[in-house]
């Protein structure tokens, strides 16, 4: 999971007509008895702007499922009866409601289902908004304005939370969390299960393979000074691969973030590699992150 930015103001159009105002109306007049229509919140509008937001990638889990399935809607406050807090019929006035909407793979909208904890329960939004022309008031759309922001919520949302303050992950592709809001998203989301931490191990793995190839054919050479230059060369080269394994559109970018921050951990400090070349793997990353990374 990685924060990133949606545009609130630009709305997709499937959202904006009159059919969509109408079923908005009847969610807020008939909560019990409306039938939510994916037609809308599953607008091929919104699905493009999700895309472009997004990517080939669940908000969640950073997985690119489309070989297997197609990606789900997900609704973040669930727009019908929360699990664990069932005298709450859900948060039905936000079903068509732009920010509400997030591109899930279907693994991950399966999981976190009707869910949405909070730390306080006495803090949940009522699940009677006010109306204003049969349409919920502005502030009961906002997430950050009152009701809604004054939920002590446990899960978080790409959109609007910082989610690396709350993660961290290690070089057996798991994810931990230093937060509560990260544990409770890890478990909800199921962050960890098999497939995605083998999915993860099996972005970082080759990368620690061509480190112990650089380094055998450096032990093997009888040119040393030729095979310093080619052992850097290749580290440099192996840095910027590093790199590209952070950008955004890639899979997993925030597992791709610590395997480029924490290089000492996830390679350097593995067993296959020789103690004797740790002190030379670690000089050639601080000097690519000062010949690279740091402020001029």
């Amino acid at each position: 999971m990685i924060h990133v930015i949606k545009d609130k103001s630009i709305i997709p159009v499937g959202l904006k007509t009159d059919k969509c105002k109408k079923l908005l109306e009847d969610a807020c007049k008939r909560p019990d008895r409306h039938r939510f229509s994916s037609y809308y919140y599953g607008h091929e509008t919104v699905r493009e702007s999700l895309r472009k937001i997004y990517g080939r990638k669940c908000a969640y889990c950073e997985a690119d499922p489309l070989a297997t399935s197609s990606f789900r809607i997900d609704h973040f406050r669930p727009k019908s009866k929360i699990k664990n807090a069932d005298s709450h019929r859900g948060y039905f006035w936000l079903a068509y409601e732009w920010t509400n909407l997030i591109q899930s793979c279907e693994y991950c909208n399966l999981q976190k289902s009707n869910h949405f904890p909070l730390e306080d329960e006495s803090t949940r939004a009522s699940d009677q908004p006010d109306v204003q022309d049969g349409l919920p008031a502005p502030t009961w759309l906002s997430f950050d304005e009152s009701p809604l922001s004054d939920e002590k919520r446990l899960l978080l949302n790409p959109e609007w939370d910082q989610v690396e303050e709350h993660f961290y992950y290690t070089y057996d592709g798991m994810m931990h969390w230093k937060t509560e809001k990260g544990k409770k998203s890890i478990e909800i989301y199921s962050l960890n299960r098999d497939n995605i931490v083998f999915a993860r191990k099996k972005k970082s793995d080759p990368y620690l393979n061509d480190i112990n190839e650089y380094l055998l054919q450096h032990s093997n050479s009888n040119e040393k000074l030729y095979a310093n230059k080619i052992l850097k060369q290749n580290m440099k080269s192996l840095f910027f691969k590093l790199l590209e394994e952070c950008s955004q559109e890639k899979e997993f970018s925030a597992y791709g973030y610590f395997m480029f921050r924490d290089f000492k951990s996830f390679y350097v400090d593995r067993n296959c590699i020789h103690t004797g070349y740790k002190e030379l793997l670690l000089s050639e990353y601080q000097k690519f992150w000062d010949d690279y990374l740091s402020p001029a």
